[in-house]
């Protein structure tokens, strides 16, 4: 930037031609591990697992696709009363506990909604496999031969989670004990255990890690309420409808079937309005970028 001279006289100003000895570099890279519709259907098509930098969501899609559809989550019921006028009630019911637990989609969104630059996808595989320990370690193994990583972030529901487990100390471990051998990155761990009782939740959380490498790793809780909404595949959406107490027209018919109609944009509508609870590491390695 030139000087500002604010009286006349004789000055001598260096100018420099060299190039800067030090460039602006990202400082964390994250990789997300988890399930993908598309194990990246550009450049892998013997299916390996592999790690692939993006820097943007529109590459993401590009390369592993949409998320895991959640129709199994919603019923609705459609009951109609036709007498002189129809009268009509409208029930939409989410059950948030059979979410299928694929939140890579959703964590990526996350991650760049929150300030995240670059970051490696590892996908385990597509929505049609468990994510388990198996999957996960050569996730980990693949992760820890790329440098340039120093975050790992788990995304997926583990297949042996329960009501008292995340079903992930096994891998929280190797993730820690990566950490700790290498020396240049952190594991950030979601609570996948959520209830009413946040002090029990934590001390599953703290039983599924085990009391080595702690300093390379942090855990937040709780979930995060996103605008996000739920990715759903119309065709599977199937409507219970009555009319004058007796099946009517749109009984067993998708969401899909009757797209035009004045009761799918009603029900369109409705479904807008139900995002996601999010686990929260992603969220977290997007603000981490930026500091």
């Amino acid at each position: 930037m030139p000087r500002l001279y604010n009286t006349p006289g004789v000055y001598v100003e260096e100018i420099s031609t060299s190039l800067p000895v030090i460039h602006p570099a990202e400082t964390a890279i994250p990789a997300f591990i988890g399930r993908t519709e598309f194990n990246n259907r550009v450049e892998n098509p013997e299916n390996v697992i592999k790690a692939i930098k993006i820097s943007s969501f529109i590459e993401y899609e590009h390369y592993f696709g949409n998320a895991s559809s959640e129709h199994l989550i919603f019923s609705i019921s459609v009951v109609d009363t036709q007498t002189e006028t129809l009268k009509r009630k409208f029930d939409l019911n989410v059950d948030e506990k059979s979410v299928s637990g694929a939140y890579m989609y959703y964590a990526v969104q996350l991650f760049f909604g929150n300030g995240g630059g670059s970051c490696y996808i590892v996908s385990s595989g597509d929505y049609s496999e468990p994510f388990n320990d198996s999957y996960g370690q050569t996730c980990l193994d693949v992760v820890a031969k790329i440098d340039e990583i120093t975050i790992i972030v788990f995304t997926d529901k583990h297949v042996d989670k329960s009501e008292t487990s995340s079903g992930y100390k096994y891998l929280n471990d190797l993730a820690l004990f990566q950490c700790t051998r290498l020396k240049d990155r952190i594991a950030i761990f979601n609570s996948w255990v959520n209830s009413s009782k946040p002090l029990d939740d934590l001390m599953i959380m703290r039983n599924d890690v085990s009391a080595e490498n702690l300093k390379y790793g942090c855990v937040y809780y709780p979930w995060v309420q996103s605008e996000l909404k739920y990715e759903y595949d119309e065709h599977k959406i199937y409507l219970k409808h009555l009319l004058n107490n007796n099946p009517g027209n749109y009984e067993g018919q998708s969401l899909g079937d009757i797209k035009g109609s004045e009761l799918y944009n009603i029900i369109k509508d409705e479904l807008d309005k139900c995002t996601i609870d999010l686990p929260p590491a992603a969220a977290i390695a997007g603000i981490m970028t930026k500091i």
